[in-house]
C-alpha cells in the first residue's frame, strides 16, 4: 500500500508561491524591458544581487476592496473581478508615441516597479546602473520636449476612466449606484506590500413615489457616478424651469421612471452605457430646457454636446419628474415635427424605417447618401452623423445595411414608390 504523500507545512506552501511569483515577476520585467529597448541584453545590466530589492519593493496587482458596509453576492463579487481584469488588459499605455502599447495591469505593477527602481537607481551603485538608466530613459519625463508623454499622468488618467466604467458596471441607476475610487496602498509588514487599490462605495438609490393622474409612479433620482470618486445628481433651477413662484437659483431635484430608462436604452441602442447614462446628468448642466405647455417640458439630451433626443418630463411635488425619452428624429421633438412637416413622415412612417432610433444611422448607408443626409441635416438632426466615438457594439458593422435607397423611395424620391398602404400589406399576415 503506498503511503499518503505528506502535505506541506503553511510554511512551505508560502515559500513555493513567493518563489513562483518571483519567477513570474522578473519573467514579465524582462519581457517590458525587452520591449521598450528592442534590445534583450538591457536586461542583462542588472546584477542578480539587485534581484531580491527589486522583487521586495515592487508593486503588486491592483487590488479591488468592496463596499464593507454593502454585501455583493460573491457570484456577482466575481463577475466584477473578471470585468476589472478585462479592463485591465485592454486599456493599454505607451512610454513613446511610436513605441510599444503596454497593457493598465502590466504598468500598475511591473511598470511601476521598474519606473520606482531606475528613479532612485545612483549611478555609480555598481558598474552597469548608469547604462540602464541611459537604456531606459524613456520611463523619466525630464524634458517634455524630449519626451513629451507623461506616461505616469496619462496611466492615471486612464486608471480614473477604469473606475468610472467598472462603477458604471456594477451599478444600477434603479437599485444601488457605486463610486470607486483607486488609491495608493501600502500595508504596514515586512517586506511592506505596495500596490494601487480601488475601493467600491454603495449608495442605494433614492426610490420616490410621484402620483400621476391619480396613479402611483416609482421613479429614482439621476445620478451618476462622476469619475469613479464622487455621486454627482441631476437638478436644475427654478430659473432654468421657469419658475417665477420661486427663488430662481431654487435646485430641483431631478427624477426618472422606469419606463424612461426603458426607451433611453432602446433608442440609443448602441451606444456606451456609461456614456448615455452620464449624459443623464450632463444634459441638466450644457442642454437647453423647453417649456412644452404648463408644468411639461423637453430638456434637450446631448452626448458631449450633441443633441441626439430629449428627456420628456413634469413638474411633480417640487421634482422635475422623466417620464420618457425621444430620439431626435421622433414625434414629440421640434427636429422630429420638421421632419414630419418637410416629408409626411408620421410616427409608423418613422417605426417602419426604423429612423427613431440612433443604430439605424451608423448600420445602414444613409449617411453616405448625400441627399439623405442632408435631408436630416436641415431640419436639425446634424449632431446624430457626429456621435460614433459613443458607440460601444463589437458586434455593429458600420454602414452595411443598405437602407438609404429603401428611404428615398419610401419619400417619393426616385422611380420607386413605396406608401403607407405597402407599409400596412406587408405587416398583414399572409391568408392564403
Amino acid at each position: 500500500m503506498k503511503k499518503k504523500k505528506k502535505k506541506p507545512s503553511p510554511g512551505a506552501q508560502n515559500k513555493q508561491l513567493t518563489a513562483q511569483h518571483r519567477k513570474e515577476f522578473f519573467y514579465k520585467l524582462k519581457n517590458l524591458i525587452t520591449a521598450l529597448t528592442n534590445d534583450p541584453s538591457v536586461f542583462q545590466l542588472i546584477p542578480e544581487k539587485e534581484y531580491t530589492f527589486i522583487f521586495l519593493s515592487r508593486f503588486q496587482a491592483l487590488r479591488l476592496k468592496p463596499d464593507p458596509n454593502y454585501s455583493i453576492p460573491n457570484a456577482d463579487l466575481n463577475i466584477i473581478k473578471h470585468f476589472l481584469r478585462f479592463l485591465e488588459m485592454i486599456t493599454t499605455v505607451n512610454y513613446t508615441e511610436n513605441g510599444p502599447k503596454i497593457s493598465l495591469d502590466l504598468y500598475l505593477s511591473v511598470g511601476l516597479s521598474l519606473y520606482t527602481y531606475i528613479t532612485r537607481l545612483e549611478d555609480d551603485k555598481y558598474p552597469t546602473a548608469k547604462a540602464l538608466k541611459q537604456a531606459l530613459a524613456m520611463m523619466i519625463v525630464e524634458d517634455p520636449d524630449e519626451n513629451p508623454i507623461d506616461v505616469m499622468n496619462v496611466a492615471f488618467d486612464k486608471l480614473d476612466s477604469l473606475c468610472t466604467n467598472l462603477a458604471m458596471f456594477v451599478s444600477d441607476i434603479s437599485g444601488v449606484v457605486y463610486v470607486a475610487e483607486n488609491s495608493l496602498e501600502i500595508e504596514d509588514k515586512m517586506p511592506p506590500a505596495i500596490y494601487e487599490q480601488i475601493k467600491l462605495t454603495a449608495h442605494v438609490q433614492k426610490r420616490r413615489s410621484f402620483n400621476v393622474d391619480g396613479n402611483p409612479r416609482p421613479a429614482f433620482e439621476v445620478c451618476y457616478p462622476w469619475q469613479g470618486k464622487e455621486l454627482r445628481h441631476a437638478e436644475c433651477t427654478a430659473k432654468q424651469l421657469k419658475i417665477n413662484s420661486l427663488p430662481p437659483d431654487t435646485k430641483i431635484p431631478v427624477f426618472i421612471q422606469q419606463h424612461a430608462l426603458n426607451r433611453l436604452s432602446e433608442r440609443l441602442d448602441c451606444i456606451d452605457i456609461s456614456i448615455s447614462w452620464m449624459s443623464l446628468v450632463t444634459s441638466f448642466i450644457i442642454g437647453e430646457i423647453i417649456k412644452d405647455g404648463h408644468n411639461h417640458y423637453l430638456i434637450e439630451y446631448k452626448i458631449l454636446n450633441h443633441k441626439v433626443g430629449y428627456l420628456a418630463g413634469e413638474l411633480h411635488d417640487g421634482c422635475l419628474l422623466i417620464n420618457t425619452f425621444l430620439f431626435i428624429t421622433q414625434n414629440g421633438t421640434p427636429e422630429g415635427q420638421k421632419l414630419q412637416d418637410k416629408t409626411g413622415l408620421g410616427k409608423l412612417d418613422k417605426e417602419y424605417l426604423n429612423i427613431d432610433k440612433i443604430s439605424t444611422f451608423y448600420k445602414s448607408d444613409i449617411s453616405e447618401n448625400a441627399e439623405l443626409k442632408k435631408l436630416f441635416v436641415e431640419v436639425g438632426c446634424a449632431d446624430i452623423f457626429e456621435v460614433k466615438f459613443a458607440i460601444f457594439n463589437p458586434e455593429m458593422r458600420f454602414g452595411e445595411v443598405p437602407l438609404a435607397e429603401r428611404i428615398q423611395a419610401y419619400l417619393g424620391l426616385t422611380k420607386e414608390e413605396m406608401d403607407m398602404e405597402t407599409y400596412l400589406s406587408e405587416q398583414m399576415p399572409d391568408t392564403e
